[in-house]
């Protein structure tokens, strides 16, 4: 979703699934908790066309973007939603959860992962 005026008018929303090479990965891998173990992970690519099917991004200039991921494992795991732009830089979204979705605010499109992770608490042995 997008404040108004943020993307021109006609612009449609591709969103592919894709497999993540071992240097995206190895890339992400660096944003994420050492406490959590993914159990399940989907990658995918949103591109943003404006009515002439170019590419484009958003104007954030103009107000907010949000990208919602929704699953119904939601509600049991902890969520964790990575960006990864063009230029093979990380961002790990601050999400908010409601029931089977997670939302969170974005400046761009290209790669993203969304993945379900449990959390692996150590012991303190005394």
């Amino acid at each position: 979703s997008a404040d108004a005026n943020v993307f021109p008018e006609g612009t449609i929303m591709e969103v592919k699934k894709v497999t993540l090479t071992t240097t995206e990965k190895n890339l992400i891998s660096k944003k994420q908790e050492d406490d959590q173990t993914a159990i399940r992970q989907y990658s995918f690519d949103i591109t943003m066309k404006n009515k002439d099917g170019e590419e484009i991004e958003p104007d954030t200039s103009k107000g907010k973007v949000k990208v919602t991921f929704e699953n119904e494992l939601v509600k049991n795991f902890t969520t964790n939603v990575y960006h990864l732009d063009d230029n093979k830089k990380v961002d790990k979204l601050k999400l908010t959860k409601s029931k089977d979705q997670v939302t969170g605010e974005t400046t761009g499109f290209s790669v993203y992962l969304f993945e379900l992770t449990l959390v692996i608490r150590k012991r303190v042995l005394m």
